[in-house]
């Protein structure tokens, strides 16, 4: 018997194997690029994004250099005045005008007590737009200046981290960044202790406060129930607030040891001045109730070397905000200051302390009378400030 010739059923099995090949080819090389572009796309998203963000601290500093101009505190003072608006690119800088093509494109409006800078950033095909609203304006009258919690840490100096501390929230230092303002001990990259940014060359200012005046001493015994100025606090002792009240409590000395107990109770604000000096050490404890905000301002100023630096040493806890713009703040021991926000002329966390932030303080303004006030004149209040998406 013979075969027939299959030349022409295999010529057609090779047509159809090569088109099956070129489908799923073509199938492949779309699918390649549809997921390139959405890479490049996300890049640029994100990198709008930071433009936007960065564009609206550049209008905030032009918004405070305006408000100096006899225009600005005209349009500041002006009802339902019209927008203003700033474009170009953040290493050029802006220049007054509207054009939404442009890297940053900002919009200023006013209402009788706040402005808000409007910021979108662009990069390629892709915008995103931020907010800053609520920009404290003050015309021609008193103004009151407000401590800026932003911080989980803010150094004028160094801030050294131990082995164990891990941050949640934002730290920064007025230094620049050398690669020794902030640093850390033992394993993992500052990025990886640090829950939130890392920022340098930060110009903050924080004043001390006035110290009330409230006569003479009065014994502490074990509690304080009365604004007052105290003896100095060496053993435990009870503050009980009620309804929401601002207790305030004047010391020359804080120094806790032993298994002594610092508590505060109830509902309110508690202000706790420390004029020489401020130390916990031992088993002592720091115990506030998640309904108190604490704030503690530790009067040292820059030309007294002769009081001491702040320090919290032992098995110690404590949360709240520490205000020491002017002193050493240094954790070591076991303390664990779990939810605290510190402001200090350097900050060094060693020992085993394990984590600090977390604080409900954080991203709040402080106002507190006794700070030295500024009269006439236009204030940019910088720190009140609230962030929003578009």
């Amino acid at each position: 018997m013979k075969i027939g010739n299959n030349r022409g059923g295999t010529l057609v099995l090779v047509i159809i194997v090569m088109a099956v090949l070129a489908v799923l080819g073509a199938a492949f090389v779309t699918a390649t690029t549809g997921e390139g572009l959405q890479a490049i796309n996300h890049q640029h998203k994100t990198q709008a994004h930071y433009y936007a963000r960065s564009g609206a601290y550049m209008g905030l500093e032009w918004l405070d250099k305006y408000a100096e101009t006899e225009e600005g505190k005209n349009w500041l003072k002006t009802k339902n005045p019209k927008e203003k608006y700033l474009s170009g690119n953040l290493e050029d800088g802006l220049a007054s005008g509207e054009d939404k093509e442009a890297e940053v494109n900002l919009s200023f409006g006013i209402d009788e007590k706040s402005v808000s800078i409007k910021s979108t950033g662009r990069e390629g095909k892709q915008s995103d737009t931020v907010k800053l609203n609520d920009i404290g304006v003050s015309v021609g009258e008193k103004y009151v200046p407000q401590i800026s919690v932003d911080m989980a840490i803010f150094s004028f100096g160094k801030i050294t981290l131990g082995n164990k501390v891990n941050i949640k929230g934002d730290i920064g230092t007025k230094l620049p960044d050398d690669g020794s303002s902030i640093t850390k001990k033992g394993s993992g990259t500052l990025e990886e202790r640090v829950d939130g940014e890392i920022k340098y060359n930060q110009n903050k200012e924080y004043p001390l406060p006035k110290v009330p005046d409230f006569g003479s001493k009065k014994p502490v015994n074990t509690s304080i129930t009365v604004d007052g100025y105290y003896s100095d606090i060496t053993s435990s002792t009870d503050i009980n607030l009620v309804g929401g009240a601002t207790r305030q409590v004047v010391v020359d000395k804080f120094n806790l040891g032993g298994s002594n107990e610092f508590k505060a109770t109830g509902s309110g604000t508690l202000v706790l001045f420390i004029k020489d000096y401020f130390d916990i050490y031992g088993n002592a404890q720091m115990k506030i109730s998640p309904s108190v905000n604490l704030v503690i301002f530790y009067m040292k100023k820059e030309d007294e070397p002769e009081k001491g630096d702040l320090k919290i040493n032992g098995n110690t806890g404590i949360s709240g905000l520490i205000y020491a713009p002017n002193a050493s703040i240094t954790f070591t021991g076991s303390s664990d200051p779990a939810s605290v926000a510190l402001i200090g002329n350097t900050v060094n966390m060693n020992g085993s302390a394990k984590s600090l932030g977390n604080n409900p303080l954080i991203g709040t303004d402080i106002e507190y009378d006794g700070f030295e006030g500024e009269s006439g004149g236009t204030t940019i209040d910088k720190s009140k400030k609230v962030w929003s998406k578009e």
